[in-house]
């Protein structure tokens, strides 16, 4: 019969602490990143050298109206964006906490993985404007941080799901 010293239950203990404070830390990550994703997304549109209309590759013969509702959906999928990444942060905090049991919110996160790391490549499209090159590296490292946090994230829920067995 296999049983736990006093010191391995510790040592588990400690290790479950540590990747459940990289859970809660991870979901205040993905909170902020969906934050600067609207920020960087509404600066480029403020104080950008494209206009909206440029940004979005809209022919200036389309009318107002058009233009309208594409600023609309626009601002629609900026919610989106501001609801994806707040589900999945309050859930891993909550999770973190033993305040919630589903680990649901990972197949979210897991998605978010996938886009973000499929869209990288996009910022090294040749015709992008070649004086921005200091905000396209700024973005490809925020990119990389916001994946790493997922990842992160990710592994450290598993973590503290198989210590929990381990544990009894």
């Amino acid at each position: 019969m296999d049983t736990i010293s006093k010191g391995n239950v510790e040592d588990l203990g400690c290790r479950y602490r540590k990747y459940q404070k990289n859970v809660e830390i991870g979901g205040k990550a993905i909170i902020i990143f969906g934050v600067w994703s609207i920020i960087k997304f509404i600066a480029s549109v403020l104080l950008g050298q494209q206009s909206l209309r440029d940004l979005l590759g809209i022919d200036p013969n389309y009318p107002e109206q058009f233009m309208f509702v594409l600023v609309v959906i626009m601002i629609v999928l900026l919610a989106l964006t501001m609801v994806w990444h707040a589900y999945i942060g309050v859930s891993a905090i909550k999770y973190a906490q033993g305040l919630k049991k589903s680990r649901f919110f990972l197949v979210w996160a897991a998605l978010m993985l996938v886009v973000t790391v499929c869209s990288i490549p996009g910022y090294f499209d040749p015709s992008n404007n070649p004086e921005s090159l200091d905000t396209v590296i700024v973005s490809v490292l925020v990119d990389l941080s916001m994946s790493f946090s997922l990842l992160d994230m990710i592994y450290s829920s598993f973590m503290m799901t198989r210590i929990k067995r381990q544990m009894g």
